[in-house]
């Protein structure tokens, strides 16, 4: 019974009012209610009230939609409660209908409560007379009672004494427990404490004794009573009979048992001693495949297979001879469509039953069950044969099933792994993806999926294996598991990591000999094959030790993992018995060595020892026979290297070889080669200063230009020009370039008695010959100035004596970083350097006592001078040709201006005369100033030659006028001849003797003369034509170094300096 309890407090408060045992007793009234519907059961009780009509299980399944079996608990619990009324109809079914009177789906009943205490049973009464108590007491059908802690009854209603037939007064002397019958009064105390103690709401099913001794099943809904404190002063109650409820619920259970016997997919019979069927349930006509009336009366034996009857037979009559003996066993049945089928069957003996009177026998049809089994003995053969671990997992992912060697396999027993989840063994990874693997076979139920990964064993040995995993499946297709094929892929995996290894191994070699041919500094490719050997064959150390074969020992010149400070400074003994690279020159072919402690060809260098080094291999660089070092691997644990590792360290040894031959080869070669593109640079060097000095005005320009030409080469390290103080006997410098703090440091002297004196360059001036050191390490006569070489970087220098006829003007000195850099060849060109800038010293002295303001204007003109030139262009426009200036390789910057209608005339002579380089224009169309790159031109050329200057020209209606000055002592008509062989059309306009001391009064005019150099006033004069001194300019600094064919830093130092010097003179002249 289940109830929940209400104390209704109108009914104590009256009870109270009226002096009532309130708190005698605790509670006066309880009242016990059906409890309000839950909404399930509501929802099942309105289809009823929809339908106002009986209804079976089935049409109210169909109403509530849930499942048959949880409607028909729904429907008991209804009736259970008053709600519905229920009978059986036919063999199995039943029809409900709503009660009548129905109880409110949320009230109850109440009861009379009689007052144990004559004193409170005036209040007790007082309280019944209210009328919403008094209808609760007269509709109330079960007993309600109450007691105080002590057992003592003292409330209940008049239904205690109606089911008890004991009278008022007797029960008023009675004790709770006393009608409860004696084997049922321990259990009952025991839960009338626990609601005393524990203030539990409890519900029992005891026995209640009546006055004549009858016991009826009765159902207590015990609760504790309290005072207003809270203090538990008794117990309270309802008790309910249940006989009704357990005979509904009997019927109920038989009419199941019977829904299921007869709907069963199994077949049950009832057969006599002879074994003939008496009844079959319905379910033959599908397992059996004949109808009921087909078989009763016949013998069953007469069905069973001739091969499996005898011992049918037997088993049956075992049963009928043995009590309680169950017969079971299993034969071929024949089945109606006169195939036959297996059938499993279980007799018992029920003669006795009066409701059976007969042997009932249980029988399933297992043929597919026993056609699986044999395909799975087959599977378990094939299995065994393979012998391969197997196993099953049921849905849950525990093991079902475990073969042999999987058993073996794991270490694990079969008990240890039946049950147990698969993921036992796994790591989360391998867990993770196999749960990957079944998620997606859920989609294709039919394949397979094959998963690597490794399991731990029981003795925690890790072990690679092959996992081929497929679904199984019910007989309705449902998933019920799952089974795998583990293999063990330990060696599989061992060849594929040697076969990485290998590859691995040939990919470094290559990569190692493409780097081998780009590489051309072998320190960074052996640096590079140590650490690559390394990390490949997973060792501490590796080493490319280099032989010096007459010291007797090997330098550690390259390698990786050693302590710091050990590559590049440690040896080892080449010759040494203890030594691992010496036994290794000594012998043919790799020395391997698997654990140095057993090792007993050597005991190992200290370089090895001092290391931890165990084990390792170790080959030559080189051939036998001239091997150039030894490269060498080691590890701090005993190892075994197989064959292929040892020739991957040969091989890579052979292309350090290959690569250290090649670098010799390529050595030699290239000194050859420097030696030659040195004289060829000197040659050119030579040349270009003999034509550079040529052209200078002044001493300091030669001599300057000269030492920055030497020392611009790749060849020299710097050069200086010195001359000889005859009183003092001290070399004092007059140009150096490049010599940084050296001369600063060094002092030269006259003096052959003093060692400062024996030195190349006071020798070259004592001598007037070409004196040269060859190495300054080794020199003696270079012993003052030893150290100062070993500071400033070379090794070599030449002193050139400059001489011009009987004059020695003083000492070129140059100087190099190599030895022996001024011997045959090279000294013999550089010699020559002292006669050029003698000649040019003497030439430009003789220029400026003969220099003068006077100069010679000569004007030509060529008449048609596109005719005369063979230009095929229309002698349109101007082209005016303001200022000239030389630059190096006898080329020359014209710069003028075009008017707009004559750009294409000047194009045209662009294209038609080969002198003219290059001509930029200034402005993208009309009127322009441009800038004429012409090489060798024969004016100019000849012009420059005769040390004359180009005033102005231009070209005009097609006639061409040019103006030049000559110096006065200059072989004016030999230059006018020279320009006719030129431009045969040319003609002398005129010839006048001007002055030119309006220019030469100025102090910018003097410096331009005088102060600065070629390469300054060049620089000067093109940026100024060019525009670069405009705003916005019209030329960029770079765009005119590009026009002088110089770099743009050379350009602006130039400029810089003549800048300087220009303002220089014009601010010292205004002071």
């Amino acid at each position: 019974m289940r109830g929940t309890y209400y104390l209704l407090s109108r009914f104590v408060r009256l009870t109270a009012s009226a002096g009532g045992g309130l708190m005698y007793c605790g509670h006066i009234l309880v009242v016990m209610t059906t409890p309000a519907l839950t909404e399930p059961l509501r929802e099942t009780l309105d289809a009823f009230e929809r339908e106002g009509a009986p209804l079976t299980t089935s049409e109210v399944t169909a109403q509530v939609d849930v499942s048959r079996r949880s409607t028909y608990e729904r429907l008991e619990r209804l009736v259970e409660r008053g709600y519905l009324e229920t009978k059986k109809v036919g063999a199995s079914a039943r029809v409900w209908w709503l009660a009548t009177p129905a109880p409110d789906r949320a009230g109850g009943t109440a009861a009379t409560v009689r007052s144990g205490d004559p004193a409170r049973r005036q209040g007790a009464a007082q309280a019944s007379t209210d009328p919403f108590v008094r209808g609760l007491l007269e509709t109330q059908r079960d007993i309600v009672y109450a007691f105080d802690a002590d057992g003592q009854l003292c409330r209940w209603n008049d239904r205690l004494e109606e089911v008890t037939g004991y009278t008022a007064a007797e029960i008023r002397s009675m004790e709770a427990l006393s009608f409860v019958p004696d084997s049922a009064t321990e259990e009952a105390a025991a839960v009338v404490e626990r609601v005393l103690e524990d203030g539990e709401r409890l519900t029992v099913e005891l026995p209640l004794e009546t006055a004549d001794g009858e016991r009826l099943p009765y159902e207590y809904s015990i609760a504790p009573m309290t005072d207003p404190d809270g203090t538990i002063t008794g117990v309270t109650g309802i008790a309910r009979g249940v006989s009704d409820r357990n005979a509904r619920e009997h019927e109920r259970e038989l009419e199941r048992y019977e829904t299921l016997f007869e709907e069963s997919k199994d077949v049950n019979v009832v057969v006599d001693e002879t074994g003939e069927f008496n009844y079959l349930t319905p379910s033959v006509a599908t397992v059996f495949g004949y109808d009921q009336e087909e078989l009763v009366g016949e013998v069953g034996f007469e069905y069973v297979h001739p091969d499996d009857r005898e011992e049918a037979m037997a088993e049956f009559t075992k049963m009928l001879e043995t009590p309680g003996y169950e017969a079971e066993t299993e034969f071929r049945f024949r089945h109606g469509d006169g195939s036959w089928i297996v059938v499993e069957a279980l007799a018992r003996d029920l003669r006795d039953d009066p409701t059976i009177d007969g042997i009932v026998v249980y029988t399933r049809d297992v043929t597919e069950r026993r056609q699986r089994e044999q395909t799975l003995e087959r599977y378990a053969g094939l299995i065994d044969a393979i012998g391969d671990p197997v196993y099953e997992l049921d849905a849950q992912g525990r093991f079902t099933f475990v073969n042999e060697a999987f058993i073996e396999y794991t270490g694990y027993d079969e008990a240890e792994l039946l049950g147990e989840h698969v993921s036992i063994g796994l790591n989360e990874d391998a867990i993770a993806r196999t749960e990957a693997e079944i998620g997606q076979l859920l989609h294709d139920p039919e394949g397979t999926a094959t998963l690597e990964y490794e399991v731990t064993t029981k003795d925690g040995e890790r072990i690679p294996v092959e996992n081929r995993i497929t679904l199984l499946t019910d007989d309705d297709g449902r998933i019920r598991g799952s089974a795998g094929v583990v293999r063990d892929i330990s060696d599989r995996k061992r060849r594929e990591r040697e076969l990485q290894s290998r590859v691995r191994q040939q990919e470094l070699i290559t990569e190692l000999g493409r780097q081998a041919l780009d590489e051309h500094e072998p320190d960074a490719l052996m640096a590079n094959a140590a650490e690559l050997v390394a990390e490949t064959l997973d060792n501490e150390y590796c080493g490319v030790l280099d032989l010096d074969a007459s010291a007797g020992r090997l330098l550690l010149r390259q390698g990786v993992g050693w302590d710091e400070g050990i590559v590049g400074e440690a040896t080892i003994s080449s010759v040494a018995d203890n030594s691992q690279a010496a036994y290794t020159l000594a012998h043919e072919g790799p020395v391997v060595v698997a654990d140095l402690t057993s090792e007993s060809r050597f005991s190992g260098p200290g370089l090895l020892t001092s290391h931890d080094v165990k084990s390792g291999i170790s080959v030559v660089i080189g051939s036998e026979g001239e091997p150039w070092g030894i490269l060498g691997t080691h590890d701090t644990t005993a190892k075994t290297f197989s064959e292929h590792d040892v020739n991957f360290v040969q091989s890579v040894a052979n292309v350090l070889a290959t690569a250290i031959n090649r670098h010799h080869n390529e050595q030699a070669i290239r000194e050859q080669r420097e030696a030659l593109a040195t004289l060829n640079n000197l040659n050119r060097i030579v040349s270009d200063i003999t034509e550079t000095v040529i052209a200078k005005s002044t001493r300091e320009e030669i001599e300057q230009s000269v030492c920055e030409a030497l020392a611009a080469t790749g060849s020299y390290e710097f050069a200086w020009i010195g001359e000889g103080d005859l009183a003092s006997e001290v070399v004092e410098p007059r140009v150096t370039v490049g010599t940084a703090g050296y001369l600063d440091d060094a002092e030269i002297l006259l003096d052959p008695d003093d060692d400062r004196g024996e030195g190349p360059t006071g020798r070259a001036l004592r001598t007037g010959e070409v004196q040269t050191t060859n190495d300054s390490r080794e020199d003696a006569r270079y012993g003052p100035w030893q150290e100062l070489a070993a500071e400033y970087g070379f090794r070599s220098s030449a002193a050139i004596p400059i001489v011009h006829e009987e004059t020695t003007y003083g000492v070129l000195n140059v100087y190099a970083d190599r030895p022996n850099a001024f011997e045959s060849a090279e000294r013999r060109v550089i010699s020559r350097l002292g006669e050029v800038v003698g000649h040019a010293i003497a030439s430009v002295e003789r220029k400026r006592a003969l220099m003068s303001e006077e100069a010679v204007e000569l004007t030509f003109q060529i008449r048609d001078a596109f005719t005369e030139l063979d230009v095929a262009a229309d002698p349109e426009g101007t082209i005016s040709f303001d200022a000239v200036v030389p630059v190096k390789d006898d080329a020359f910057l014209v710069y003028g201006t075009v008017t707009a209608d004559a750009r294409e005339t000047l194009t045209a002579l662009y294209d038609r005369l080969p002198s003219w380089e290059r001509v930029t224009f200034h402005a993208e169309e009309g009127a322009s100033t441009f800038e004429l790159r012409a090489v060798d031109p024969p004016v100019l050329s000849v012009l420059t030659s005769f040390g004359g200057s180009f005033e102005e020209g231009a070209i005009e209606d097609g006639d061409l006028r040019m103006q030049v000055h000559l110096s006065p002592s200059a072989d004016v008509r030999r230059f006018i001849e020279t320009v006719q062989e030129s431009y045969p059309g040319m003609e002398m306009v005129t010839r006048q003797q001007v002055t030119r001391t309006a220019d030469r009064g100025r102090p910018a005019a003097n410096v331009l003369d005088e102060s600065l150099t070629d390469s300054q006033r060049t620089a000067l004069e093109a940026a100024f034509h060019a525009g670069f001194f405009e705003w916005p300019r019209d030329s960029s600094g770079e765009e005119v170094a590009d026009s002088l064919d110089i770099a743009a830093p050379t350009f602006h130092n130039h400029l810089r300096k003549a800048e300087r010097k220009l303002v220089a003179s014009v601010l010292g002249a205004e002071r």
